[in-house]
């Protein structure tokens, strides 16, 4: 495969977990179809590589990880059009290489992308997550839940500026909220004792009984999204905000883009096809599960389980990869 001179997109690999191992697997699987990569790694001791950068950060902070990297990542991408973000243990199709990105993920106009993105409204306890925000973003002084980020928000895009990105892209500009839902409280961790400080006395309630926001905030798979390099420091900044303000990153990076680009495009907008695994995760254990979603046009398969495979499977993987390439 043959690239023209001006690199189109660079590829930044996200690892939740230090698998330094993985490096290799994808530098073999992807260095034909980009010239520009860079591995996040956390915790990673060997400095030796150029393209590997080392930061400080979990899984539940997967955004900060990205922060962390602003400086190595700026200038590894600084001759790309766009900047594409994938976890290390999600599978681009061979349709996927530096110059069909643009394309693929429909980047027309400076638009971002991320695979599904939702507004947060409706009731609390259907996710562990929306708890935690109601601490996060409203009351970070708290001394058990909290960041200590008091001013954080203040460095925050306008009020005006969020609802004129959100109208542009088609979003909902209102504030977010939260509502009070019993029936699954004792499915929450801590349920009681979070509904007991948030719900229960009303005095964090509009008139309607809505824990209320003050700004529109999003959800969505986050294991893949693409930015424009052009508008790099800005959303940097924005994500930045939201991570020091401990803001769950599938709900920091979603949020994160609207607010600075409006234009939003998804996997659904687009018509692609993906697999996502969650409760049949241990499906992509086998390579000939993952093989078989390429062949029937998938746009990308998560998780799948690199250290699982011998040889050979690698072999019948990288063939199948090439063809897909030729579609």
């Amino acid at each position: 495969m043959t690239f023209q001179a001006n690199t189109k997109a660079g590829i930044c690999f996200i690892f939740n977990h230090p698998f330094p191992h993985q490096i290799t697997v994808l530098r073999r699987l992807y260095k034909d179809r980009f010239t520009k990569i860079l591995f996040l790694v956390p915790f990673h001791l060997d400095s030796s590589d150029d393209d590997v950068v080392t930061v400080y950060s979990g899984a539940f902070n997967f955004d900060s990880i990205v922060v962390q990297a602003k400086r190595e990542i700026k200038a590894k991408f600084a001759d790309c059009s766009h900047v594409l973000f994938v976890h290390n243990d999600l599978l681009l199709s061979g349709r996927f290489d530096e110059g069909s990105v643009e394309t693929l993920l429909g980047l027309k106009n400076e638009q971002a992308y991320i695979s599904e993105i939702r507004k947060i409204s409706g009731p609390v306890y259907q996710w562990v997550w929306l708890t935690r925000l109601c601490y996060k973003f409203k009351f970070p002084m708290d001394s058990l839940f909290g960041t200590g980020s008091e001013k954080a928000r203040q460095y925050l895009p306008s009020i005006e500026s969020i609802n004129q990105k959100c109208l542009v892209g088609g979003f909902d500009p209102s504030p977010s909220y939260l509502t009070r839902d019993l029936e699954r409280i004792d499915g929450m961790y801590a349920g009681r004792f979070i509904d007991e400080q948030l719900f229960a006395g009303g005095n964090h309630l509009d008139e309607h009984g809505r824990f209320m926001f003050s700004h529109p905030l999003f959800s969505g798979y986050s294991d893949i999204f693409c930015v424009p390099y052009k508008a790099l420091d800005e959303w940097l900044h924005v994500l930045g905000t939201l991570s020091a303000m401990d803001i769950f990153p599938e709900i920091s990076i979603p949020t994160s883009l609207v607010w600075v680009f409006g234009r939003v495009s998804t996997a659904e907008k687009l018509g692609l096809r993906t697999s996502i695994l969650w409760q049949d995760r241990y499906l992509a254990d086998k390579i000939s599960w993952v093989i078989e979603r390429l062949e029937a046009g998938e746009a990308y398969i998560h998780p799948v389980k690199y250290e699982q495979y011998s040889e050979e499977e690698y072999g019948q993987l990288m063939l199948n990869l090439d063809r897909s390439s030729a579609h």
